[in-house]
């Protein structure tokens, strides 16, 4: 039995605290979060495979993809593919300028880590699609 909630009176038991705004060309979701504050994209998901996106304020372009698991972890966040802002890691010399995409993996309890990667080709191309790609509504 899941614990007791309560009903909001405008349907359902949560409140939202992002929005749709729309969809990138590679059909990546398009979120706001609905009031200031951290993170920038959802930390959880009701569907798998999902992805939402973040847009920079100044440019307007897409600066980070989230992406989130399948089966029983669909839920959690797997990865923030992030551009746009400098990131030197807490280990090692490998640091980040705002130009370089980097990865940042979560944990099992939802943890972001500190110590950023290197995107592949295929997160590479992921986010260049979503940022330059021409925007459905």
């Amino acid at each position: 039995m899941g614990g007791s909630k309560k009903y909001l009176k405008y349907g359902g038991f949560t409140e939202k605290t992002f929005r749709q705004e729309g969809l990138t060309a590679n059909d990546i979701k398009i979120t706001v979060r609905k009031s200031d504050g951290m993170p920038s994209t959802p930390l959880y998901s009701n569907a798998p495979y999902t992805m939402y996106a973040k847009v920079d304020n100044d440019n307007g372009l897409v600066s980070q993809v989230a992406v989130y698991g399948k089966g029983e972890d669909h839920r959690a966040k797997l990865k923030d593919i992030d551009i746009g802002h400098t990131h030197k890691n807490i280990t090692g010399n490998l640091k980040f300028d705002k130009k370089d995409i980097h990865i940042h993996e979560y944990d099992k309890n939802a943890v972001r880590s500190k110590i950023a990667r290197k995107p592949s080709k295929k997160e590479r191309r992921l986010l260049m699609i979503a940022r330059y790609g021409k925007r459905k509504s």
